[in-house]
């Protein structure tokens, strides 16, 4: 099989898929500025690492925190339609779509969101290659070499 890509397809890092990478790439807060005993039954939503699997959303278990907390922690923040990517667990860089259902919210520690530039890339397809064996296989081999 060719590596090769097809015509007019470019090869692009994610950051590349930005508009604004220091902006459009963004992980939760240090653990010490979000703590479990600030979720509240009600709120905004947080997505954690149990919410995010291979191009699917995982409504189960949501937590919660108050619109103040969320304020204090606006540079986390995601919006319906970016794509989070687990950054611990096994296995590491799942990836999936945030679902209409949640307009707003913060993203934890463990998680990274990437708000991709729609005008000239397709972010369901930029989450399928996440997923994909190929990146998935780059992802394990990083960290072996980072070990």
């Amino acid at each position: 099989m060719s590596d090769a890509l097809p015509p007019g397809w470019v090869l692009a890092s994610l950051a590349e898929l930005t508009t604004n990478p220091k902006h459009d790439i963004v992980s939760g807060p240090f653990g010490s500025n979000l703590k479990s005993e600030e979720y509240v039954a009600e709120g905004v939503p947080i997505i954690r690492l149990q919410n995010v699997d291979r191009n699917k959303f995982l409504e189960k278990n949501m937590r919660f925190i108050t619109p103040q907390k969320a304020q204090e922690l606006s540079a986390h923040t995601f919006q319906a339609g970016d794509i989070v990517i687990s950054k611990l667990g096994d296995p590491l860089g799942k990836a999936c779509i945030i679902p209409e259902l949640l307009p707003h919210g913060v993203v934890v520690a463990d998680v990274v969101r990437v708000r991709v530039d729609e005008s000239h890339f397709c972010k369901r397809y930029a989450t399928l290659a996440i997923n994909s064996p190929a990146v998935v296989g780059q992802i394990n081999q990083e960290i072996k070499g980072s070990t």
